[in-house]
Formats: C-alpha cells, sequence, structure tokens
C-alpha cells in the first residue's frame, strides 16, 4: 500500500510505503506542532491561563484523570476518598499532592496516590520490592566508603621502604 505525505515547507506529495508513511507522517507533525507552538507561544499561554482562571484547576485536570481512572476501574467518589485518607499528601515522600498519580499494580489493582517523581522512581526499578531494597542498601552503604576517604579522595598508602622498616 502507498500513501502520501504533506511537508509543511515544500508542499509536495512523497509517496511511501504504509509502514514508512505512519513514521514519517508522526515526525513530520511534530515537527509542525513545535513550529506553531513557537509562533504562537504566547496566545497560547494566555489562553492556558484564562481558561484555567475561568473553570479552576480541578476542572482543566478532569479530563486527565477521567480516562485514568476508567482504565483503574475507580470513581471519582473513591478517587476523593483515597486523597482524603492519605491527607492530600504522597505515600511515600509525604510531600503536597498537586497532581495526584494514580499507582497501580500492573495487574490493575490501585495501591494509593503518589507524586509524579515517586511514581516514576518504582516504575524506573520496575515495582519490584527487591530492587528498592537493594537501592536502599546502596543508600545507606555505599562502597565508596570502603575505598574512598569522607572527603572523597583517593587513600594514601604509605609504602615503607626496606630502611624504615
Amino acid at each position: 500500500m502507498v500513501g502520501t505525505i504533506t511537508t509543511t515547507d515544500s508542499q509536495r506529495h512523497i509517496p511511501l510505503p504504509h509502514k514508512e508513511r505512519s513514521v514519517a507522517y508522526r515526525l513530520a507533525k511534530r515537527e509542525y506542532a513545535k513550529r506553531y507552538y513557537w509562533r504562537n507561544r504566547e496566545e497560547m499561554l494566555a489562553a492556558s491561563r484564562a481558561y484555567r482562571a475561568k473553570v479552576g484547576k480541578r476542572k482543566v485536570n478532569a479530563y486527565v484523570y477521567e480516562k485514568r481512572l476508567r482504565e483503574y476501574g475507580i470513581t471519582w467518589g473513591e478517587f476523593d476518598r483515597l486523597v482524603i485518607a492519605q491527607h492530600g499528601r504522597c505515600a511515600i515522600c509525604d510531600t503536597e499532592l498537586t497532581l495526584p498519580q494514580v499507582d497501580h499494580e500492573h495487574g490493575g489493582d490501585v495501591r494509593g496516590l503518589l507524586c509524579a517523581k515517586c511514581n516514576k522512581g518504582l516504575g524506573n526499578f520496575l515495582d519490584s520490592p527487591a530492587a528498592l531494597r537493594a537501592a536502599a542498601a546502596y543508600l545507606e552503604y555505599p562502597p565508596a566508603r570502603d575505598v574512598l576517604t569522607p572527603k572523597h579522595r583517593p587513600v594514601q598508602l604509605h609504602i615503607l621502604d626496606e630502611e624504615s622498616a
């Protein structure tokens, strides 16, 4: 199957195979979006600030959460109960939740609400308790302590020559 893509700069059609068409289309669309944003940045930011002031923060972020809540099978009421149960704070680092992330097992069960940094951290450790314990042990007992002095300089070894021995 052959498709075409119109580049924004040259306005010419380039025939592409089906597989390459989707990749090329996404790249062209991304470039167009970047250029559009930077040409219209101030107007877009002003419109965004005006909309947030008009409808409030929760309304603006509602569409983001709506999809996620459906994916995890919880309602807005259950989400609100989680926020209240956690006192509006991250379950790991105890910072105030401005944009709570729903932490879930990959089987689908919800574990709690986290800040973005903690949620990304768990994801980086692949939700593995063993990997997190190893990371905690590393932070408490880094191997460099055995090799370097507290000022992070190499240990000076004094070699005794035969005369002083």
